[in-house]
């Protein structure tokens, strides 16, 4: 039996998290890439890892695992990991299951919809769906809201001494960590387009910081591959714009 293998895709904002948690709580693994690009992930042998050709999975000497959630409570039940990402206390863990189910929901379902539509489809040559994106913006919207008045009630950016992260935790959670990656997302849309959505959510963008903050420098490592997605993506739309400016050029030029 081997040890533990993660099958992941950096792209992806669940397996970010997995990704940073391991490292965070020096857990030995080895990284298998998918390249979902390829299609790997369709591929028979990785069929027999996860029937169901999402990343992440986990191979645990012989035990198979899917759902990022499952896999990172796995790894906190079978290895000693630091009590506040989940803590025993069992009305505290409720409350972070509550969160990450709330998440699957809301922040995850409406953030991959509006980016992955509005920017990460035409980067890779595919038509977005700009009602999902319309609507996954109106749904996005609301997420934020209810972080930022219910989740973050409790916190002040302006008060060192309040609570920094959702339902008044003095440390991050689980919860803290998967919704935070999957808000970084949104880095895709271009400096502006982040500032469009998040611009409004001073406790969010407070609370982000500091999650990133508290799981430096694995936080920043596992995200170096969605800057340079976004850099590629903000390359390609300028290259749009400027291919498309010429084309007008030219038919103005023959009008003349």
């Amino acid at each position: 039996m081997g040890g533990l293998v993660i099958y992941l895709h950096p792209a992806s904002q669940p397996c970010r998290a997995v990704s940073i948690f391991l490292k965070l709580n020096d857990i030995e693994y080895e990284e298998r890439i998918v390249n979902l690009m390829k299609g790997e992930h369709r591929q028979p042998a990785y069929k027999e890892i996860n029937p169901h050709s999402l990343v992440p999975a986990m191979d645990d000497g012989g035990f198979k695992l899917n759902e990022s959630h499952a896999i990172l409570k796995y790894i906190i039940a079978s290895r000693p990991c630091k009590e506040a990402w989940y803590p025993r206390d069992v009305q505290k863990r409720a409350r972070v299951d509550a969160l990450l189910d709330w998440h699957h929901s809301n922040t995850r379902r409406n953030t991959a919809g509006l980016v992955f539509n509005e920017v990460v489809a035409a980067f890779f040559g595919v038509q977005g769906d700009q009602h999902i994106a319309a609507v996954s913006h109106r749904g996005l919207q609301a997420s934020l809201s209810t972080l930022e008045n219910v989740m973050l009630a409790q916190a002040d950016p302006a008060d060192p001494a309040a609570p920094k992260f959702l339902d008044g935790s003095a440390e991050p959670t689980l919860a803290d960590l998967c919704i935070a990656c999957e808000l970084t997302q949104l880095e895709l849309m271009g400096p502006a387009g982040k500032e469009a959505i998040l611009g409004d959510y001073k406790k969010v963008q407070a609370w982000q910081e500091a999650v990133r903050a508290a799981c430096n420098p694995a936080f920043d490592q596992v995200h170096e591959t969605v800057k340079g997605m976004a850099a590629q993506i903000a390359a390609a739309a300028a290259a749009k714009e400027d291919g498309e400016a010429g084309k007008e050029g030219e038919t103005t030029s023959e009008g003349v």
